[in-house]
């Protein structure tokens, strides 16, 4: 990859130019990411794409009290951070099953926001502070979000999460067939 420089253009909340020149490898492509994508000539095989931070207004509060967006849209591709089990104003949901439904409630926001959905989902990385004991009940909420095709998925125990009480941060990688 050649970087020839980090800085975008845009609000924040909306679609941003990259201003950065470089050829990506990523799933069997190759991307060129231009300084100006309207008036950049690529090469055949070659794809320009921009880069649409994905910030619903419920997760809002991730972008500018947190320092991150909720998803970030490439091409067809949709990557959702870290979900959890949070309210609004960023309160850790005490009950177990409540904040799990919350994870999966506050990943809906985002994919449904980029136009995807849970179908559409193409992995699933889950960080449990309790693996063995919440696994189950993971399980039983994920297959009411997933009802159809079962994306890939791993679990991982780890030892704590950005703050106390939280059982689960969960990532997605979802493909957007509509728009």
């Amino acid at each position: 990859m050649v970087d020839r420089g980090a800085s975008f253009e845009g609000d924040g909340f909306g679609k941003t130019n990259f201003s950065i020149f470089a050829l990506v490898r990523s799933h069997g492509l190759l991307y060129l990411i231009c300084p100006n994508p309207l008036k950049a000539s690529c090469e055949e095989n070659e794809t320009v794409l921009t880069r649409e931070l994905i910030v619903p207004d419920g997760l809002r509060n991730l972008y500018t009290e947190k320092g991150y967006a909720p998803g970030i849209r490439v091409g067809n591709m949709l990557y959702v951070s870290g979900m959890l089990g949070r309210d609004e104003d960023l309160n850790v949901i005490k009950d177990p099953e409540a904040q799990l439904v919350r994870v999966f409630e506050n990943t809906a926001l985002v994919l449904t926001m980029a136009g995807s959905s849970f179908e559409e989902v193409i992995e699933f990385v889950g960080y449990f502070t309790h693996l063995q004991r919440d696994y189950p009940l993971f399980q039983k909420i994920k297959d009411h979000y997933v009802t159809k095709e079962l994306p890939a998925q791993t679990a991982i125990g780890i030892s704590e999460l950005s703050m106390p009480d939280l059982l689960l941060e969960l990532k997605c990688t979802a493909l957007i067939t509509e728009r």
